[in-house]
């Protein structure tokens, strides 16, 4: 809440009550006065840089001590607004299009603790961003030691930065990327087999692991297939080739597509492990 405050520096106070009320400070004080001149002059102070900074420092050194090694999720979120500020950008993401500030978000794998974020314009895409956040990371002493991304932060630069850094990684990959569709030429043929069956809760998947070269390191590609959503797929793209009669050919080829999925891993780990790693990142959506 120190970062969330509704006041400006040169601004009047009306709204101290409102941001009392709503963080801690409300249960450690609750006699605090509102009504003293010294409010404006505190909430000053507490937005001001420095106490940011020491702030952080502290709470970083409380989570991990001297150790500062960290499993992190990394993701960003749109905040749209009708601001007229320059980081109010127009954004297309993932087709969708809105005028918004970007927020990336990193929290602790292991601990679901917040331990990063920051904001940029809306047009920035979130390829660009990675090797910043995890640089800044290293700035105040948090040393990542493995990484779980979503697809959008997935390039070659980006891949052999982490190669290089020597942090292991897992990331999804979109279905235009090449490792991807090199991957999945002549292995979608036979997947959905019982050899290749793994359980996830209530998910049925179908898992296949492929050696790759990406940007001359060794890594892993693990072909998936979710059943249900390639029976949910299977049956929508049925009716609507009849309705627009489409061509066979065009329908089938379609069809084996549907349902597949693939992460990229920088290091071999089982196909019992895959799924429960890399769902790890539901904790910082």
């Amino acid at each position: 809440m120190i970062f969330y405050r509704l006041l400006t520096n040169k601004g009047a106070s009306c709204h101290a009550k409102i941001w009392y009320e709503g963080n801690y400070s409300y249960l450690a004080f609750p006699r605090a006065n509102l009504t003293s001149q010294n409010i404006s002059r505190v909430l000053k102070e507490l937005g001001s840089e420095e106490v940011q900074r020491h702030f952080f420092e502290g709470y970083l050194s409380s989570i991990y001590g001297d150790g500062g090694a960290a499993g992190i999720l990394v993701d960003s979120t749109g905040v749209p607004n009708a601001t007229k500020m320059d980081i109010t950008q127009i954004s297309n993401h993932n087709g969708d299009i809105s005028r918004e500030v970007r927020l990336i978000y990193v929290i602790d794998r292991d601990n679901g603790m917040p331990i990063y974020f920051r904001y940029i314009a809306g047009n920035i895409i979130d390829v660009s961003t990675l090797i910043t956040t995890v640089s800044e990371l290293e700035q105040y002493g948090i040393s990542v030691s493995r990484a779980i991304l979503d697809a959008g932060y997935f390039s070659e630069k980006n891949a052999a930065e982490l190669f290089e850094s020597g942090i292991p990684f897992m990331t999804r990959l979109a279905p235009n990327k090449t490792v991807f569709k090199n991957a999945a030429a002549g292995n979608l043929e036979g997947l959905m087999s019982q050899k290749y069956a793994h359980r996830y809760g209530n998910r049925l998947v179908f898992i296949k692991k492929i050696p790759v070269n990406v940007c001359g390191h060794e890594a892993y590609i693990y072909l998936c297939i979710d059943e249900d959503m390639y029976l949910m797929q299977h049956k929508k793209t049925i009716l609507n080739a009849l309705d627009s009669k489409k061509d066979f050919d065009e329908t089938d080829a379609a069809i084996k597509r549907l349902g597949v999925f693939a992460i990229l891993v920088s290091e071999e780990i089982s196909e019992d492990r895959l799924l429960p790693m890399y769902y790890t990142r539901q904790h910082v959506e």
